[in-house]
């Protein structure tokens, strides 16, 4: 099982297109454990670059992520 887990903020238009490209995988990939959480509401305050992904509670990469690119994260792991 790979846990993502998205930051997001609100009015931000490449979260949101991130947000529906990772909800898109997990509904394809039973594997994810998604969870998408509002910046203002996340514990660890040190991100200040939104959207960002942590996997398996690590940063991944901050910015948008693609189809392609969510594709590769879970052949990698």
């Amino acid at each position: 099982m790979m846990k993502l887990r998205l930051i997001v903020a609100d009015n931000c238009p490449a979260c949101e297109r991130t947000k529906e490209t990772l909800i898109s995988a997990a509904k394809q990939n039973p594997n994810i454990d998604l969870i998408i959480e509002r910046i203002c509401d996340f514990k660890k305050q040190s991100l200040c670059i939104v959207p960002a992904l942590l996997i398996n509670d690590e940063l991944f990469s901050y910015g948008e992520i693609d189809k392609n690119q969510i594709s590769e994260i879970i052949k990698m792991k």
